[in-house]
């Protein structure tokens, strides 16, 4: 009997954290699907992808600067056809975000 409320408390405290790394799954594949349509550049899919994780993965890490410069790549990189391009979009975010 012990080991069942040793359990079910156990289970009460892991679910919360366990529901957010769902949630931040189903947030992160929804980030990538919806950014990645129309892109062509390799360079612009990595930073997309990356930028992704880190927004919905790894956002505990993410200082504001941080974050401003992820999501700006995220909003900028949509339909990017050629890694020039995605450089200087890069760029442009990474100096508007403190870089």
């Amino acid at each position: 009997m012990k080991r069942g409320i040793c359990s079910l408390i156990a289970f009460t405290i892991a679910a919360p954290g366990l529901a957010m790394a769902f949630d931040g799954d189903a947030s992160y594949n929804q980030c990538v699907l919806q950014s990645l349509k129309g892109v062509r550049s390799r360079q612009a899919t990595d930073l997309i992808t990356s930028s992704c994780r880190k927004l919905y993965k790894e956002s505990a890490f993410l200082n504001n600067n941080e974050k401003n410069y992820r999501v700006c790549l995220v909003q900028n990189l949509q339909g990017i056809e050629n890694d020039y391009a995605a450089q200087q979009v890069a760029l442009a975010c990474r100096r508007t975000n403190g870089g």
